[in-house]
């Protein structure tokens, strides 16, 4: 049980200044607090009973100190019904969350025609985030069953830009650039000695901890800071980047009904803020589980496109188009690892790279009349990969895939889509007229087609180095409709509607999320089991030998299940997960005052 309390604020001041000059001044503020009642929060009514089994609202709801008795019967620990994902009886403890997120923002935007043939636009813009993080939790009154992930952070973004939309004759070029500053909030994080085992095992605490926490204290960053000042350089300083990102664009007209267009720019954004200062610290066990990086810079995208439109009949307008995207300094994660085996977390870094190319090509016609709408069509080709180690140690590896490389970018292999937007539309006065309304007018009816081919995924038995993305889940083919009539009505104005989500009633496969498998060994079983084409090899005799009836060849695509034809299919154990959004109908009025 959460509760949130959410406040936003705004205020924006347009002023023109002369006949060609005017700006717009905003400020924003928001400010989210959370709050969890602590304590038990649990009906223990009996709301069910499936044979001897009572169950009451579980898993919903929490106990400070967990009980396994219903009724004064004491079930076991896990519980778990015929098809159905075991229930935890006595799991326990407290959850303490109180986050506040402040944002204030403000954004001043000056604009001016400078001459015929320029016009001019410049700007500011400054976010001040304030992160609040007291949120921990506890299992029992043992306090080394405690995670902590106490935080306060103030942060903040510094942006300036400069744009100029030259005009010559038809030819229009937009020049900028856009200088952003990253200040990521000052002090000090602990990337000084990343396998030092004292700091990062198990800390020696009692119950008193949970006073410490509560005040919104870090215990763990007590402890840190006062070794910090014994072994000056465990805490390094946070990092702050400054970034310049240029920008163009250039179109101009090939004949009076087709024009050819270039854009070219650079583009950042900060990484998730959870994947630079949130941390998971528990006071046993493990210790230290994830460690975020401050010093994350935020990713850089270059984006090239170049096109042609072309009004090929009446208000129809065809565009082609291709592109290409490259994405550096992605946040991903790497993992700390030390010899002895005691240390063993997570930690963030610019460590991923994506390489996407296309094509794209859209018809639409938008002229409000009868038919209206668009086809788009994206044949998209995409590599990512690591640009470094996921693993590192504390000893040199001598081991060239291990010790230096990671080696697992991906495949380029295409991920064609379309998406089709198609509105029938009849004109207001068409039909006879009742009560002031045209009976065959004003009605809208809109089809929303969609198609993607399946994400890729890999499927390695032999455990073959740079061996990725060779099966692909199911593809996704979806269609919905929606139907309003518009309607007034003694001065009202209303509208009828009627909208169908998966108007076919299309099995949507979602094999590719993974809920369907009850763990990673009943996916496995599961893909050896189909016949595929990539089992017809002789490397895979030794596993056919050792799982009689497993890694057989055949056509069998992944998705396909156990029927008739294919008996030898071993389904996912919760095939109630396999597929997902049935049709859905919901039909109402609205009224606008």
């Amino acid at each position: 049980m959460l509760d949130q309390t959410t406040l936003m604020q705004g205020l924006t001041i347009n002023h023109v200044l002369s006949k060609r000059t005017f700006y717009e001044l905003s400020f924003s503020y928001l400010h989210i607090y959370d709050h969890s009642p602590i304590g038990d929060n649990r009906d223990s009514t009996v709301i069910a009973q499936f044979g001897l089994f009572l169950l009451n609202e579980i898993p919903y709801g929490k106990l400070q100190f967990g009980s396994r008795a219903i009724r004064g019967i004491t079930y076991p620990i896990y519980v778990a019904l015929p098809g159905l994902p075991f229930s935890y009886m006595s799991k326990e403890g407290d959850l303490y969350d109180k986050i506040k997120v402040t944002q204030a923002r403000v954004k001043f935007d000056l604009s001016s025609q400078v001459d015929d043939n320029n016009f001019v636009k410049g700007g500011f813009e400054y976010n001040y985030i304030d992160l609040n993080h007291n949120f921990w939790e506890k299992w029992n009154n043992n306090a080394y069953n405690t995670y902590e992930f106490n935080f306060h952070r103030w942060l903040s973004q510094t942006a300036l830009y400069l744009q100029d939309q030259i005009n010559y004759n038809e030819i229009v070029a937009n020049i900028g650039v856009r200088f952003d500053y990253y200040y990521n909030g000052g002090g000090k994080w602990p990337t000084g000695d990343p396998f030092n085992e004292s700091m990062f095992r198990p800390q020696k605490v009692d119950t008193s901890l949970y006073r410490y926490l509560s005040s919104g204290k870090s215990y763990i960053w007590d402890i840190w800071e006062a070794y910090d000042r014994d072994h000056p350089g465990f805490l390094q300083p946070i990092k702050n980047f400054f970034a310049v990102s240029p920008r163009i664009g250039v179109s101009f007209p090939i004949t009076t009904e087709s024009k050819f267009y270039f854009n070219y720019g650079h583009f950042r954004s900060n990484p998730p803020y959870y994947t630079m200062y949130q941390y998971r610290y528990r006071y046993d066990k493990n210790g230290l589980y994830d460690m975020s990086n401050p010093n994350l810079e935020p990713p850089r995208t270059i984006s090239y496109e170049l096109g042609v439109a072309y009004n090929f009949y009446e208000n129809y307008i065809l565009q082609i188009s291709g592109y290409s995207k490259d994405v550096t300094g992605e946040a991903g994660t790497v993992t700390y690892k030390n010899a002895a085996g005691t240390l063993n977390y997570t930690n963030r870094a610019n460590n991923q790279y994506q390489d996407i190319q296309g094509i794209e090509i859209n018809i639409s016609k938008n002229d409000y009349s009868w038919i209206s709408g668009w086809i788009n069509f994206n044949y998209m080709l995409k590599k990512n990969g690591l640009s470094g180690r996921s693993l590192i140690t504390d000893l040199t590896i001598n081991n060239d895939q291990e010790g230096l490389y990671a080696g697992n970018e991906t495949k380029t292999l295409p991920q064609p889509q379309v998406n089709a937007n198609i509105t029938f539309k009849t004109p207001s006065d068409w039909g006879p007229e009742f009560l002031g309304n045209n009976l065959l007018g004003n009605w809208n009816i809109t089809f929303f087609a969609s198609y993607s081919a399946g994400d890729y995924f890999t499927w390695n038995p032999l455990g073959k180095l740079h061996y990725t993305n060779n099966l692909q889940w199911p593809d996704y083919y979806m269609l919905d409709m929606k139907i309003t009539k518009a309607i007034k009505v003694g001065g009202i104005s209303a509208s009828i509607y009627l909208d169908v989500s998966n108007l076919l009633n299309i099995k949507v496969n979602q094999l590719n999320q993974g809920y369907a498998f009850y763990d990673a060994n009943d996916r496995s079983k599961y893909l050896a089991s189909l016949h595929l084409p990539m089992y017809d090899s002789p490397e895979y005799d030794d596993l056919r030998a050792k799982n009689p009836g497993s890694y057989i060849a055949g056509n069998d695509k992944v998705g396909d299940l156990r029927s008739n034809d294919k008996p030898y299919i071993d389904d996912p154990n919760y095939p109630f997960w396999i597929f997902k959004s049935p049709r859905d109908i919901w039909f109402g009025i609205r009224i606008d005052f």
